[in-house]
């Protein structure tokens, strides 16, 4: 596993990428409220794209994070535990919203009450990894 490990740096290249799918997916969020909103159909479509986008990238982000965790020496407590736990869910709840954009334009309110919830825990996992970084 180290001679694998090195052949990452020891960030394992998790800062870099993380926050595109952060980005993606709030901006996603930003365009579905938006076009709701102005009942803009062209915008609920570019919000799906958005959505899928920050989803899928979300699956890179998760291994380089494991790649950071094991090169750092980590432990699975505190923050760290948080931040990963969250880390975790956020990707399904991404991955499910995206998948739920894309079978069908939604209008409904579970689907709604799924995208607030998957940009709040996107937000959170954000908040704990950047206390990771620069402390409370």
């Amino acid at each position: 596993m180290d001679s694998i490990m090195k052949l990452f740096p020891e960030h394992g290249f998790h800062p870099l990428l993380v926050h595109f799918p952060i980005a993606l997916f709030i901006f996603g969020t930003f365009l579905e409220v938006l076009g709701l909103v102005k009942k803009n159909d062209q915008l609920q479509k570019a919000s799906g794209w958005n959505l899928v986008a920050g989803a899928l990238m979300a699956l890179v982000t998760v291994p380089s994070g494991f790649v950071i965790f094991f090169n750092s020496g980590y432990a699975w407590q505190g923050i760290v535990l948080t931040h990963a736990i969250l880390a975790g869910v956020s990707t399904i709840l991404m991955l499910s919203t995206a998948i739920w954009k894309i079978r069908k334009q939604p209008k409904s309110v579970a689907y709604s009450i799924l995208l607030v919830i998957s940009t709040i825990a996107v937000g959170a996992t954000g908040h704990f990894g950047g206390q990771l970084i620069y402390g409370s």
